[in-house]
């Protein structure tokens, strides 16, 4: 009990530990490993929020070092900026700015969940957070009065309601129960007050506004079983086929709830609507939250919202413009003929959303079929169009909108499936490279590891040559012929691993672009093998690319242009290169020797495969990293045969000097 104190613990008092701790990865000071009077380890990293419970005087001393990080955090008592964020402008106090930018950078703050406790996001203009709910305001603002105005009698169900789409892209891309409670709170204010401003009684408002709220809660709650990462990534739930379909399911069950509830809603009240009417209600909910609300998710993630991409596959691309303005021509022509005619071509439209589907990305395709849809409505409302004359106008807009849901779904099925196989794709992608660069380290590994026993062979075969040399009764019989089999066999294998390298390097040796002169480079390689005489140069330049990758190349290529020659002659080697109308110099290695047979020019740059295996000694190596060294560099590399006699021609290209 009256031991002495450890030394590790420190007398700080207790209620300095009440600080919260900074969430480890994030921006935090890192204290020197000791400082002038205790030890940087005694004291937590107290959080800014919490530096009401901590003395100025022990403030003023927890960052003695004057790190950037310790200025960051503490000085003056600033709050730590979540990375990405907005600076503060300079010379504005903490705490200054417009009230409604103070309240946006709190509900940022409080928008990244109990998990981010750790950073205070701080902003004087609004986050992209709130940039995107106050766009999401602006449009359910406008789609409430467009589907009030449909209103063609006294009954209080609009014929279109693309304000359901809307709200359930802002209730998805929520991700903070309190922004999600105030965005539920302004879509209702927002109802009500339109219910109000149509003739509605208040206490219907109320009840219908709550009964179409319910079901886009419902329809939130099952995407979560149904189609989860909807809202949050990207780009569901158009990422697999079987997410599109759960989407539909959500959608469905959710606004049939919806105008159950409201359906009720109104029985309370002392009327009752036909089963017609509530059909077309849940119709035009799946319409709206169908079209509406992929196309917004689809905006939300352009726009660089909260969603997010995977890191497996990069966006669907569109199609050229040409074919874009084809597209658009031939879906206006058929809105045209509808609106002029009485022809019923509407039909062609599932063949125009295919189409699009298989060629363009998604935003594109529900772009335009949304598009072409709120045209097909209108042309139903005006009575005109294969959608006119079948009922009422209740009846007609109910089957336009059906038609109108149902291309969506076929133009965005063909988006779903292009984005599965991408991701399937990508996926097999990775998995190839981890299991490529696993093979590869471990042959870089043994690589290395094998020459120190290669050297130790050769010395022991040195030394024991020497040896038996020295013996008075001189080597025993055949044991030059067993030493020059070692000597042999350690060169077989030092080439091995050399080659083996050489390829590693290839494979990872980081890129160093320059300017290289080749005659320079092909004149060394010579010299180093002893071939200057043979080895002929023409118009040889300089080249862009990686000094040590070149040196390799054209080392791999003229020593098997010296190697591969044919019995009783020397070799014969030209190198010459040529400049193209894309910048790209031709670079041609031709030789005398044996050639290559027929039907080897391509697979002979295949790791181990070799054309003559049983002449000539080789690993297989040195074209397959000769291919890859060209393919780094943007080129490409094949082998020809010497068309004026024998002989191998390796040709090959690389970027040229400016």
């Amino acid at each position: 009990m009256g031991g002495p104190r450890p030394a590790q613990q420190s007398a700080r008092p207790r209620h300095l530990d009440r600080g919260r701790r900074l969430r480890p990865g994030l921006l935090q000071p890192r204290l020197p490993d000791a400082l002038p009077g205790r030890q940087a380890q005694d004291r937590p990293i107290v959080h800014p929020r919490d530096r009401r419970r901590v003395p100025r005087a022990d403030r003023r001393r927890d960052h003695r070092d004057g790190s950037r990080a310790g200025r960051l955090h503490c000085r003056r008592g600033r709050r730590v900026p979540r990375p990405g964020a907005l600076p503060p402008l300079p010379g504005l106090r903490r705490g200054a700015g417009l009230p409604l930018q103070r309240w946006g950078a709190r509900r940022g703050r409080r928008a990244h969940g109990a998990g981010d406790r750790g950073v205070l996001v701080v902003s004087l203009g609004l986050t992209h957070a709130g940039t995107t709910r106050a766009w999401l305001l602006g449009v359910y603002l406008f789609s409430t009065v467009v589907g009030r105005a449909s209103i063609v009698d006294d009954r209080p169900i609009a014929l279109v309601w693309p304000a359901a789409g809307v709200a359930l892209a802002w209730f998805v891309t929520e991700r903070s129960e309190v922004a999600r409670g105030i965005g539920l709170f302004v879509v209702c204010s927002i109802g009500t007050v339109a219910c109000l401003a149509t003739g509605v009684n208040p206490t219907l408002s109320v009840l219908l506004v709550a009964a179409q709220l319910t079901g886009m809660l419902v329809v939130v709650v099952l995407l979560g079983r149904w189609a989860p990462g909807t809202g949050e990534r990207s780009p569901a739930p158009l990422d697999s086929p079987q997410a599109l379909f759960g989407f539909l399911g959500a959608t469905g069950v959710g606004c049939l709830v919806g105008v159950v509830l409201g359906l009720a809603s109104i029985a309370a009240t002392g009327h009752m609507l036909s089963p017609v009417i509530a059909l077309a209600w849940w119709g035009r909910n799946v319409c709206g939250v169908v079209g509406v609300g992929i196309t917004t998710l689809l905006l939300i993630d352009r726009s660089g919202g909260p969603r997010q991409r995977p890191n497996r596959h990069d966006p669907l691309p569109d199609a050229s413009l040409g074919e874009l303005a084809v597209l658009l021509a031939a879906a206006a022509a058929l809105v045209g003929v509808d609106y002029a005619t009485t022809w019923p071509v509407t039909f062609l439209m599932p063949a125009i959303t295919v189409w699009a589907g298989m060629r363009f990305a998604p935003l594109t395709v529900a772009s335009l079929t949304l598009g072409v849809g709120g045209a097909t409505l209108w042309l139903a409302v005006v009575e005109k169009g294969p959608f006119s004359g079948l009922g009422d106008v209740r009846t007609d807009v109910l089957l336009a909108q059906l038609f109108v849901a149902m291309t969506f779904v076929v133009g965005l099925v063909p988006v779903a499936m292009r984005e599965r196989t991408a991701v399937l794709q990508a996926e097999l992608l990775a998995q190839e490279n981890d299991q490529r660069q696993e093979l590869l380290t471990f042959a870089h590994r043994v690589a290395h590891d094998l020459r120190t026993p290669i050297t130790v062979i050769d010395a022991w075969t040195d030394e024991l040559a020497r040896s038996l040399d020295a013996a008075p009764l001189g080597p025993p019989p055949g044991s030059a012929d067993m030493l020059e089999g070692i000597a042999r066999a350690s060169s077989r294998m030092r080439s091995l691993v050399d080659d083996l390298l050489a390829d590693a390097i290839a494979r990872e040796r980081e890129a160093a672009p320059e300017d290289v002169d080749l005659a320079e480079v092909v004149a060394q390689v010579a010299r180093d093998h002893y071939a200057e005489e043979v080895v002929h140069t023409n118009r040889l330049g300089e080249v862009r690319g990686d000094p040590v990758l070149i040196r390799q190349l054209v080392e791999n290529l003229l020593g098997n242009a010296l190697k591969y020659t044919r019995p009783g002659e020397g070799p014969d080697v030209t190198v010459s290169a040529c400049h193209t109308h894309g910048g790209r110099v031709v670079v041609t290695v031709a030789d005398r020797g044996v050639g290559i047979p027929d039907g080897a020019h391509d697979w002979i740059f295949e790791p181990f495969r070799r054309a003559h295996s049983d002449d000539i000694p080789g690993t297989g190596l040195g074209l397959s990293t000769c291919r890859r060294i060209v393919e780094r560099h943007g080129g490409s590399i094949r082998a020809l045969s010497r068309p004026d006699g024998p002989g191998a021609v390796i040709e090959f290209d690389l970027m040229g000097t400016r």
